[in-house]
C-alpha cells in the first residue's frame, strides 16, 4: 500500500458522495456537446468507485459492455491477480444506462473512460486523479489526498457501517476487497488511528 493509499479520506456516503453525484447529475443536464459527454464519462466512474471499490486499473478498464443489461461481474484484480465477483446496485444500473445514451459510443464495448487522444486506449490513473480533485472542488467538497482511492475507501467505509462497524464487518470488509489478513483491513480503514483521533477530540 502506498502512502497515498494510507493517506487519503473516504468521502460521506450519504453527504458528499450522493451530494457529489446529484450535482454531476444536474451539471450534466445544463452542458451540452463534448463537455456534457466528458461529465457524463466521470460521473459513471465515480458512481463505479463507490459503488464497487475497485482498484485504480479496474476502474479504468470497465466498458459500457460490463454493465448494460448485466447484474454480476466477474473482476479480474490486477494487483492480487484474483478474482472477485461483484453485484451492481440497481441505482448504479440506471446511472450507467442514462449516462450511456448520453456518451453514445460507436461500440458498447468501448471502455467508460477512453482516452480522447488514444481511442481504445483508457485515461491514465494520473489523469483521473486529476480531473476528480476538480470535480470535488467545483462541488465544495474537500477530503485528504483525493484520488482513485478515495472512492475505494468511500466503498470499503460504507459495507464497513452497513455491517455494525464490529470485528465480524472488518473481516467481512477484507473478504470483500480480496485482502490478505483481518489486520491489513484495520490498518486500510484507519481504525485505530480514528480511535486515537476521539480519544483527542472527547476529552471535556
Amino acid at each position: 500500500m502506498s502512502t497515498s493509499q494510507t493517506a487519503c479520506s473516504p468521502l460521506d456516503w450519504d453527504g458528499e458522495f450522493q451530494k457529489l453525484l446529484k450535482e454531476l447529475s444536474v451539471t450534466i443536464h445544463e452542458s451540452e456537446g463534448e463537455r456534457k459527454i466528458m461529465l457524463a464519462r466521470y460521473q459513471t466512474a465515480i458512481a463505479i468507485g463507490g459503488y464497487l471499490g475497485p482498484r485504480a486499473k479496474e476502474l479504468l478498464h470497465f466498458t459500457w459492455y460490463d454493465f448494460l443489461d448485466k447484474s454480476d461481474k466477474d473482476l479480474y484484480e490486477f494487483k492480487t491477480e484474483k478474482h472477485r465477483k461483484i453485484y451492481f446496485n440497481e441505482k448504479l444500473l440506471k446511472l450507467v444506462t442514462s449516462n450511456y445514451k448520453i456518451v453514445d459510443p460507436i461500440n458498447i464495448h468501448d471502455l467508460i473512460l477512453e482516452s480522447p487522444r488514444h481511442p481504445g486506449r483508457s485515461i491514465s490513473t494520473r489523469a483521473f486523479n486529476k480531473a476528480f480533485k476538480n470535480i470535488l472542488e467545483k462541488a465544495d467538497i474537500e477530503t485528504e489526498n483525493p484520488s482513485s482511492h478515495t472512492l475505494r475507501k468511500t466503498f470499503a467505509y460504507r459495507v464497513f457501517d452497513n455491517k455494525g462497524k464490529d470485528e465480524q464487518a472488518l473481516i467481512f470488509v477484507g473478504e470483500v476487497l480480496n485482502h490478505s489478513s483481518t489486520q491489513y483491513t484495520r490498518k486500510y480503514l484507519g481504525i485505530r488511528r480514528n480511535q486515537v483521533k476521539e480519544a483527542y477530540l472527547k476529552i471535556h
